[in-house]
């Protein structure tokens, strides 16, 4: 009786199974389609970090035109990625490009930047089960390996982060390369040759973690053909001839770094194995992984590391043709992580989103294992395996948890790296930022206790001064802060202000001309100037900033406030309320406007 009732179930699964082979790509976009929003439908609404989307998204009005497209092509571009940015010019057009269709076609509404990280994301899971397949992999370990690299929490900060968005674009153009050169090897047409050299070239314009195409490659030759034959030969020459173009682009748009590490192989397997805890056992994650970066010295442990990467290297060998998949995912896994060992040398020492690429031949791993495992131990494996990855389903929802709120991100990263005083300082910025002068001079001072001469946070601490109408010490830090960096033309401009409610308008006026020359195209210290000659009863000479501060930034509610408190005095009432009425479009519900306003109509 029983089985009679079976007997539906089982013609219903047969029938489902049957389907799914027949249509599987069409029920591996479904499924992880399904998946993927599953896993990151919270990511739709949380807003812009302060982690460099400010920066690189909102406050950059080069993004609002179609010709910043031109110049994005043939530019480097400065990062200015965070409140204590270390890092230099970088020529990367295609991620530069997709921020300014994201803003044409979203204005600055996060949820579409976001739902294009997304996309891009799933995308990638997409071609890489395409690959898999092409490869001849069975289809449970080609479907498997993408759903559990779609759901490692180490990806969240590519895709939770919308200016980590260029190692998804990146991602996109070096799995279609590797596609292409399937296609290639198996067919030999030259359509798929023109392919693999446009994915190559897209894949470094996009990020330079686009070098990978080459080793990917011969990867690929290796599991379909001779790898040293003609035309996988051809294939590599493709390579090394896209990557020669892309850095002749770059010195021709005069592309450049300020932090410069030059190569570091003792430590080599230190990193390795950092890298590997982190795809593994993601117990904790952060932004900011340089201060985890291994020390450049000889010791018993870097030697131990580097004997367990030579260990790994062998049983890859021993490995490969047993059990060829897992042997392959290892491989990928390796060489997509070692150059981010210290092998190239690049502006951050050790970063979690480096491992995008090798994250996906982690999975190929964990999944080509699981197939191997004999019948009689498969479940208990594949149960360890499920408990992993719903651990890390846990851990990727807590992450984006901290994306949708800054303070909470810097705070759980400094868990992970708690010697990181880029973090801290971020966290008192952002303290500052949002009136919690308390909670941010405690910041800024934890951050002296672990680098005393750290000019940023000595800066921070006399704005919080001046802000709590301390001009006295507010000075006193700022002089301290230019004793350090006497460029910084935030202090500058600070220090200007400071002088000015000290009774000193001559040492005013000098300091804030020295950050106008410092810093030609910033309004700030244009608005200050001109409040200093307002209140010195210069009109005219005030005028003349506020009006030079609204051309160089027109979106910034201040000057236009400012230029209007100017005609007000005059009694010029109607060219006044123009001036308060374009600084409310630009900063809606801001009181002092209103009343401003009101001031006017009750005359």
């Amino acid at each position: 009786m029983a089985r009679r009732k079976d007997a539906p179930r089982r013609r219903v699964f047969e029938s489902l199974t049957e389907w799914i082979r027949s249509h599987e790509r069409i029920a591996f976009l479904i499924l992880s389609g399904t998946w993927g929003l599953f896993l990151y439908w919270r990511v739709l609404f949380n807003p812009f970090s302060s982690y460099d989307d400010f920066s690189q998204v909102v406050n950059n009005p080069g993004l609002g035109t179609w010709h910043e497209i031109v110049y994005h092509l043939r530019s480097n571009v400065w990062f200015t990625d965070d409140f204590k940015s270390t890092a230099g010019s970088y020529y990367r057009p295609l991620y530069w490009v997709s921020l300014t269709l994201d803003r044409k076609f979203w204005g600055l509404n996060p949820t579409g930047f976001h739902l294009t990280n997304l996309l891009l994301h799933w995308i990638n899971g997409v071609l890489l089960f395409t690959v898999l397949r092409r490869l001849a992999i069975p289809f449970k370990v080609a479907a498997a390996t993408p759903l559990i690299w779609l759901a490692l929490p180490i990806n969240s900060e590519v895709v939770a982060w919308i200016a980590g968005r260029a190692y998804c674009i990146a991602g996109l153009f070096i799995l279609g390369s590797v596609l292409a050169a399937q296609r290639f090897l198996e067919t030999k047409r030259t359509v798929f040759l023109a392919f693999y050299t446009l994915a190559a070239v897209c894949a470094l314009l996009s990020h330079e973690a686009g070098i990978l195409v080459l080793p990917l490659t011969i990867l690929v030759a290796y599991a379909t053909t001779k790898p040293l034959t003609r035309l996988p030969v051809f294939l590599y020459l493709t390579a090394i001839a896209a990557a020669a173009l892309y850095f002749e682009l770059k010195h021709l748009a005069g592309g450049s770094v300020m932090y410069y590490q030059s190569p570091a192989l003792l430590p080599l397997g230190a990193f390795f194995f950092k890298y590997l805890a982190w795809l593994v056992a993601p117990v904790h994650m952060s932004i900011e992984r340089s201060s985890n970066a291994p020390d450049h010295i000889l010791n018993i442990q870097s030697l131990l590391a580097w004997a367990g990467v030579l260990g790994l290297f062998i049983a890859v060998l021993s490995m490969r043709k047993r059990w060829p998949i897992a042997a392959a995912g290892l491989t990928w896994m390796s060489i997509a992580i070692l150059p981010f060992c210290g092998v190239v040398p690049i502006y951050q020492g050790m970063a979690e989103r480096f491992l995008y690429f090798a994250s996906a031949g982690l999975a190929l791993t964990v999944a080509a294992l699981c197939a191997k495992t004999p019948i009689e131990r498969r479940s208990i494996v594949l149960g360890i395996v499920a408990l992993w990855v719903v651990w890390g389903v846990s851990r990727l929802h807590s992450r984006l948890i901290d994306w949708s709120d800054p303070v909470l991100l810097y705070r759980s990263s400094l868990e992970a790296s708690p010697n990181s005083t880029k973090l801290l300082y971020n966290l008192g910025a952002v303290q500052e930022k949002r009136g919690a002068l308390v909670e941010a001079e405690r910041t800024y001072q934890s951050v002296l206790l672990l680098q005393p001469n750290y000019e940023e946070a000595i800066a921070g601490l006399g704005n919080i001064r001046l802000r709590l109408n301390d001009p006295k010490h507010a000075a006193g830090f700022y002089k301290r802060a230019l004793s350090i960096r006497p460029n910084d033309v935030g202090a500058v401009t600070n220090y200007a202000a400071s002088l000015a409610e000290l009774g000193d308008p001559q040492g005013a006026e000098q300091a804030y001309k020295r950050a106008i020359a410092l810093s030609p195209m910033k309004d700030d210290a244009y608005c200050g100037l001109g409040v200093l000659l307002f209140q010195e009863g210069d009109f005219l000479g005030a005028t003349v900033e506020f009006l030079k501060a609204q051309r160089i930034d027109p979106l910034d509610s201040t000057p236009y406030y400012d230029l209007g408190s100017v005609y007000a005095k005059f009694g010029r009432a109607e060219a006044a309320a123009d001036q308060f009425s374009k600084a409310l479009h630009l900063k809606p519900g801001d009181p002092d406007t209103i009343a401003a306003l009101h001031a006017l109509g009750s005359r």
